[in-house]
């Protein structure tokens, strides 16, 4: 070969790799995503069936979901978690504007976070905590 048909080659070998690096990174992407649904519609579900449990936007489904005790805090209710090896947040997470819209201003919320680590059988240990 020659040496110009060598350097094509090269580059053409360069480009393929970063477009299955772009294309693994998407599939990644989208893999996630779905995850988090699966996860957030998993926990709405169990969450819903407890009786003194709000979920707040419970159809915007996505990576968190919010809800409260009807007769204990926020903190009350992460620090119980935690003990079962539980991690949510409890609070008001740096957004009281969305707090105030939805009526959680005075006492905020605990903050359930889906990932690519977490799995139902997290979800099926928070409902067992909680109830």
């Amino acid at each position: 070969k020659t040496v110009l048909a060598k350097y094509l080659s090269i580059q053409y070998m360069r480009e393929r790799k970063k477009m299955f690096r772009f294309l693994s990174n998407e599939l990644r992407n989208i893999q996630t995503d779905i995850l988090e649904r699966i996860l957030f519609q998993a926990a709405r579900e169990r969450l819903e069936h407890l009786s003194d449990i709000t979920v707040y936007e419970r159809e915007r489904e996505g990576a968190v979901l919010l809800f409260n005790h009807a007769k204990r805090t926020p903190q009350e209710i992460a620090h119980a978690l935690a003990r079962d090896g539980i991690c949510v947040r409890a609070g008001f997470h740096c957004a009281p504007f969305a707090h105030e819209a939805l009526g959680t201003a005075s006492r905020g919320a605990v903050r359930l976070g889906f990932g690519a680590f977490n799995s139902i059988g997290d979800l099926d240990a928070l409902w067992k905590a909680l109830k």
